[in-house]
């Protein structure tokens, strides 16, 4: 044992400095991310300040990333409600009442949720068949959502488009501007095509058929060798009247 017990210290030893160098890291990295998250905040305010609303959301949503300071996220989402992503804004809002909710953040959080959600819009779209396959576009995208007898589709105020296509039915299309919180009812309409007919063929004339072009050629090629026969006999090659002169 009093071998051994050197050996155990210096192990202990090692191990010791190992952890602690490791947390020595750990802090260092953190320090690291600490800074640079305040920097990408800083530059975010900048960006605010300026009115430049897509640099500074780009900007609190880094600093969120590498900090999770709720603040941060909070000025995320108040940067996309200056943008108008107001469905966008009243999720963020609402992830940091889900993520943060003892945050001093929390309070405003939800009173901007509300005010956001209030202002985002409804498609609603009737007329579908919830056992029909049909591919839904809005605003030239396809979107994945179960069509139900009435299908909801939150949107942004402004212009928007949607289009409903099934095959063997003509493209349903509908545009028009939505104002802040406004539902608009759709029906869509699916005409069936008219069924393709095929064109009735040409009729033929018998000049037009190639086999009488066969059987001419064979006629003549017949008649050509008869008369190629009856030139190569020797009566054929003799004068046929009486005026004809001798050499």
């Amino acid at each position: 044992m009093g071998v051994m017990r050197p050996a155990f210290l210096l192990c202990l030893a090692l191990a010791v400095g190992a952890v602690a160098q490791t947390a020595t890291a750990h802090a260092q990295s953190a320090d690291a991310n600490r800074e640079q998250a305040r920097a990408a905040f800083q530059r975010g305010q900048q960006a605010a300040d300026g009115g430049r609303w897509a640099d500074a959301l780009r900007e609190f949503e880094q600093a969120y990333m590498m900090s999770g300071v709720p603040t941060a996220l909070f000025n995320a989402g108040m940067a996309l409600r200056a943008l108008g992503r107001h469905r966008e804004a009243r999720d963020t809002f609402q992830r940091i009442l889900d993520s943060h909710p003892d945050s001093p953040a929390a309070e405003q959080s939800r009173a901007m949720r509300d005010e956001e959600g209030a202002r985002v819009a409804v498609l609603e779209l009737a007329g579908l068949d919830p056992n029909t396959p049909v591919e839904i576009r809005l605003d030239g995208r396809r979107i994945d959502v179960p069509v139900e007898t009435v299908t909801e589709l939150e949107v942004d105020p402004g212009q928007h488009g949607v289009s409903a296509e099934r095959e063997g039915y003509r493209t349903f299309s509908w545009e028009g501007r939505l104002g802040d919180g406004q539902r608009e009812r759709i029906t869509v309409v699916m005409e069936p095509l008219p069924e393709q007919t095929r064109p009735a063929p040409e009729e033929r004339s018998i000049l037009r058929s190639p086999w009488l072009w066969v059987a001419v050629a064979v006629v003549v090629v017949g008649a050509g060798a008869g008369v190629a026969i009856w030139l190569t006999r020797d009566d054929a090659i003799q004068p046929g009247y009486d005026n004809v002169f001798e050499l």
